[in-house]
């Protein structure tokens, strides 16, 4: 009997009724094998799938389709970031292409930090196409057509992703749905800190019927140290409670205090109707989302 294709595996864990858990691996800032699939091995007990940075933060990392390549052979299910900024729509189909040929799952399609906010703030974003045209790219090309017309023969087998940013409200809901049109399968969201207001943005979600066309994955972070905090405060649609905050100021052991806190959140998100799972960022500390997990 055939084994499901990884695009297949995906769609189970996201099946209704089941609450999937997704993890970011950070590819690394070298050509580290060992990093990856350390990484990988960390989360293999936990993440139905990870998902592959692709130069997060617009600092320059592994490729992710690489790193896709060495997660898939340790058995683990990858995902790809494909960012719109460093590439044109012939790189981009290619990298769809690549990314179905080394057993990705799935693609999460972005636009991109700014070059200007990372370490190469001289190179210049392409923005050959949008995330909306990109998405609508790969539907075309997963359905056997390029842009150009021309048949691909076979089609990849991917499931198609967004990102999407609650603290934008319902400007956010418009832009979720124009994604969908476009073709995306699954969003994941900014970084979620607070439960509350994040399940009023979900009303809003479920009132537009979007949470029945896409599977809707909120990030949860699972924090390290204050400074890491500090950091993500200044992120655009990131919130940080203050009582959060302090908890990871105060606490003797913020590490621990940082995996409780993303538990908590957790266990607080699987009671918003319409989600499909969550999704944890470790920044490249895999080993946490275990200890999370194991919390819940």
């Amino acid at each position: 009997m055939n084994e499901p294709s990884p695009a297949a595996r995906l769609w189970d864990a996201l099946a209704p009724g089941r609450f999937a858990l997704l993890a970011e691996l950070e590819c690394p800032r070298n050509a580290s094998r060992a990093n990856v699939e350390r990484q990988a091995a960390a989360l293999a007990p936990y993440a139905d799938a990870v998902v592959c940075t692709d130069n997060s933060a617009a600092v320059a990392r592994m490729s992710p389709l690489a790193a896709a390549a060495i997660v898939a052979r340790t058995g683990v299910l990858p995902l790809i970031q494909l960012a719109c900024r460093d590439r044109n729509r012939l790189a981009l189909q290619s990298d769809l292409l690549g990314a179905a040929a080394v057993g990705a799952a799935g693609v999460i399609c972005l636009t991109g930090d700014p070059p200007e906010t990372g370490n190469h703030p001289g190179a210049r974003a392409v923005h050959d196409l949008t995330v909306v045209e990109l998405l609508r790219a790969a539907r075309g090309l997963r359905a056997g057509r390029f842009l150009s017309e021309d048949a691909a023969r076979p089609a990849p087998d991917l499931v198609l992703g967004c990102a999407v940013n609650p603290g934008e409200g319902k400007h956010a809901v418009e832009r979720l749905a124009a994604k969908v049109d476009a073709g995306a399968d699954l969003a994941l969201t900014q970084i979620v800190f607070d439960a509350a207001p994040f399940a009023r943005w979900m009303e809003h979600v479920r009132a537009a019927g979007l949470h029945l066309r896409a599977r809707i994955l909120p990030s949860v972070a699972v924090i390290r140290r204050p400074a890491v905090l500090r950091f993500l405060e200044g992120v655009p649609g990131v919130v940080v409670p203050a009582a959060s905050a302090r908890r990871l100021e105060v606490a003797a052991n913020p590490e621990a205090e940082g995996q409780a806190l993303a538990a908590e959140l957790v266990r607080a998100l699987r009671d918003v109707p319409g989600l499909a799972g969550v999704q944890l960022m470790t920044f490249g500390h895999a080993e946490s989302a275990g200890r999370v997990v194991a919390m819940l």
